[in-house]
């Protein structure tokens, strides 16, 4: 249990803001596959976390990531030669 440790360092280090946002749902068949759906939801967690750095209340709509959905493909391709 790696975790439990840093969770007690981080708690020891005093107060601490925390922002927690919940993205829209989206399946499958809305992305379009599995990995279109990988790169919407990366491309939605760094859009919150850029937000949440920045302190900025405005909403981007993440952009389709098609360098990630390639190195996703290649990745595949090597796994199965």
């Amino acid at each position: 249990m790696e975790l439990v440790p840093h969770l007690w360092e981080a708690l020891k280090s005093g107060p601490m803001d925390v922002i927690v946002e919940f993205h829209k749902p989206t399946s499958i068949d809305e992305a379009g596959g599995r990995k279109e759906l990988a790169a919407r939801c990366e491309a939605a967690v760094r859009a919150g976390l850029t937000r949440a750095l920045s302190g900025s209340k405005i909403e981007l709509r993440p952009a389709r990531d098609d360098a990630l959905i390639e190195a996703l493909n290649e990745a595949e391709t090597e796994e199965a030669a």
